[in-house]
């Protein structure tokens, strides 16, 4: 992976706001999810991967059921009046053409359409996206026009993104994205810088620079010798930009590698010495049970020879029988030995309990996740206290990601208005997320009935939000209810309690 600590051209270094510590963390946090761990034993593979798990397990809370929405509304979009032209001239919207030399005809879709239909391939991939910003600390979205003029969506990883500039609340006004492309036997790498004065001017430069190796960014060529980059403007300026062409989602926790960064962490930045711990603990339990497996010592005095003059162990059987060498008359007298050491699996399996405890807290996830829930006692209160600091977690990452992909729908608005790829338009972005992490559907049927009890919901509320019901049906059947609750008191009619609509799914 191209990285800006073995990058020759200084310049790009100098520009970039990322300390060597955190170019460094991203590389150490990219190795642990791909398995690439440094005190992992290439000659031994029982390892836990639990990086890659501790993504997974938050990116799917995070994203389950999540609905990403853009709607028409009276809202103004924010690239009106966008213009666009090489350095020294800024020309209108749409005279910068797209590949084919040409002005992007206009769809017959609404701009919130347009806008919407750009968002698609995000929304399928958006638990995926999740667990590579959990993963990495965070991921960076950039449309661009790709060549059927439609606006696409690039993803950029943490080692393929660096800010240069950022607001005193740390948002990222400016950066430059790494692309690498392999033609021939050479690497072509494509800087795509972006600079932004906060609040009107833009500029986008684009370097090309060619290399014999993946791993270095090598010397400056020009972008003609790259198929597909042959077209891209060098330089291009715009004017009436009020948001960055990119959308950056970070994870917000803490940064313990760099304080003033405005890069986000890795979930697992905090757990990566345990999780060291919790490996050689594992290689420890894994080499237990292989080395304490049970065997038999055999002397070759006790094996046959077959034709080709080689020892003959019992077939299907060669894991039980080790031969010792040592022939009857230089040792004991014993033809077979059994080995069958006591086994210390309890041991190493309860230390292994204790640092995957400590994991989960370093990585605020519930006891449980990945240790076993059987092997401490916890009172229902220490339950519900750590499904909460996951549900905090996991609170602060939806809204981070929420905002990240409103910038992103912004960015792809300004996008539109650039090449004129449709009329202006209002639209709106929604964003809906899951929260039911923190209790199940029982737990919380019960406090509902307990508010209802109290007073502090309605019955047709209750009705509604647990049987299915609209709120008219509700009323009607309570209504109902209670008139044979009436007939009952008195004694009159038939007592029995009307049928319900039957219990459905929670709204």
């Amino acid at each position: 992976m191209l990285s800006l600590i073995d990058c020759g051209v200084k310049e790009l270094r100098d520009s970039a706001i990322v300390s060597d510590d955190m170019m460094r963390a991203i590389q150490l946090w990219e190795q642990m999810y791909r398995g690439e761990v440094p005190w992992r034993d290439t000659e031994r593979h029982q390892w836990m991967n639990l990086p890659c798990k501790i993504a997974q397990e938050i990116a799917t809370k995070v994203t389950n059921e999540a609905e990403i929405k853009i709607q028409p509304t009276k809202e103004r979009p924010a690239a009106d009046g966008l213009e666009i032209g090489t350095e020294g001239e800024q020309p209108t919207a749409g005279q910068s053409q797209p590949e084919n030399g040409k002005e992007a005809p206009a769809k017959n879709l609404e701009r919130w359409e347009y806008i919407n239909k750009a968002f698609e391939p995000v929304r399928k991939k958006l638990a995926i996206y999740a667990e590579y910003a959990c993963a990495f600390g965070g991921i960076c979205f950039k449309p661009y026009l790709n060549g059927k003029n439609e606006i696409a969506i690039g993803i950029y990883n943490a080692s393929m993104f660096y800010p240069t500039e950022y607001s005193a609340g740390q948002e990222i006004l400016s950066g430059f994205f790494l692309d690498q492309k392999k033609q021939g036997k050479d690497w072509y790498c494509r800087v795509e810088k972006h600079e932004w004065d906060g609040e009107d001017k833009y500029t986008v430069t684009n370097t090309c620079y060619k290399s014999a190796t993946k791993d270095s960014i090598g010397k400056e060529c020009p972008l003609t010798e790259v198929s597909g980059w042959e077209n891209i403007e060098p330089s291009v300026t715009m004017r009436g930009v009020k948001h960055t062409l990119f959308s950056y989602f970070g994870i917000p926790l803490g940064n313990t590698i760099d304080q003033k960064s405005p890069l986000g962490v890795s979930v697992y930045s905090r757990a990566a010495d345990h999780t060291r711990d919790a490996d050689e603990q594992y290689q420890s339990l894994k080499w237990e049970y292989e080395g304490g497996e049970m065997a038999v010592d055999i002397s070759d005095d006790a094996l046959g020879v077959d034709e080709d003059g080689e020892m003959m162990v019992p077939k299907h059987n060669e894991r039980l029988y080790r031969r010792n060498g040592i022939p009857v008359t230089a040792g004991s007298g014993e033809l077979i030995k059994t080995f069958s050491p006591t086994l210390r699996d309890t041991s190493y399996a309860n230390g292994l309990q204790t640092i995957l405890r400590i994991i989960e807290d370093d990585a605020q996830l519930a006891h449980g996740t990945f240790s076993d829930p059987e092997k401490e006692t916890k009172t229902a209160t220490e339950i519900r206290t750590s499904k909460t600091r996951t549900y905090d977690l996991v609170s602060k990452i939806q809204t981070a990601l929420g905002d990240a992909l409103h910038a992103l729908a912004h960015a792809v608005d300004a996008m539109i208005s650039l090449y004129k790829l449709c009329p202006e338009g209002d639209w709106s972005f929604c964003a809906y997320w899951d929260d039911s992490i923190i209790e199940d559907s029982d737990s919380e049927r019960m406090n509902d009935r307990e508010d209802v009890s109290s007073g502090l919901m309605m019955e047709w509320e209750y009705r509604v939000k647990w049987y299915g019901e609209t709120e008219e049906q509700a009323k009607k059947v309570l209504s109902e209810k209670n008139k044979q609750d009436d007939n009952a008191i008195m004694g009159f009619g038939n007592t029995e309690p009307a049928a319900n609509a039957g219990e459905g799914g929670r709204k």
